[in-house]
């Protein structure tokens, strides 16, 4: 099965959901799985990983929701979800990786990959300044009012962290870049990326 791990089919353990070679692959412009191309249903959602301010489900009701929430994805057919990496995710140090292990526990359960979005150009969820051509040149590297780690810090913990996991799929560096300077976008995604 590629998608299709409801919390109550008692016949679907999670390693069912990810018999085989288990990483999405890359050849050339072709993504594949287990051999096989590879085309995915994505969506995108902002707090199941509950980021700093806003958290806003009780830490009691989190697994439930979560497992709602991605039996909720099953039954919709998604394959891939996007959802909001923060470092505000990780706890007052940063090193937390609890709240974003339980969401990737639940999608690797239900078959669904994850791509998680680092940041936010807006600033959000605990970090509220904008990242403008001053923050991508050279504040994401200088940890920001109440943030432990630098973002290019956290982006390599968080990397680390997940190293080997086939249900992430990948990262996206941030949301909503725009209205920057193309030299300086390039000189951060090449370093951060």
């Amino acid at each position: 099965r590629q998608v299709g791990c409801r919390s109550e089919d008692g016949a679907c353990t999670p390693g069912e959901c990810i018999a085989g070679d288990a990483f999405v692959r890359r050849f050339g412009q072709l993504l594949t799985l287990r051999g096989q191309p590879y085309r995915f249903v994505g969506v995108g959602t902002w707090l199941l990983a509950f980021p700093g301010t806003c958290a806003s489900i009780p830490v009691a009701q989190r697994p439930e929701f979560l497992r709602k929430a991605f039996d909720t994805l099953v039954d919709a057919r998604v394959s891939v979800l996007r959802l909001y990496a923060f470092q505000t995710s990780a706890g007052p140090e940063g090193t937390d990786f609890s709240a974003l292990q339980a969401v990737v526990d639940e999608a690797r359960r239900s078959g669904i990959r994850l791509i998680f979005l680092l940041d936010d150009i807006a600033g959000a969820c605990g970090n509220e300044q904008r990242r403008d051509d001053l923050w991508l040149s050279t504040g994401y590297l200088a940890p920001e009012p109440g943030s432990p780690l630098s973002y290019r810090d956290w982006a390599v913990s968080l990397a680390q962290h997940f190293h080997g996991e086939p249900t992430v799929l990948g990262y996206t560096l941030m949301h909503g870049l725009g209205g920057t300077s193309p030299e300086v976008l390039r000189a951060f995604v090449t370093d951060v990326g």
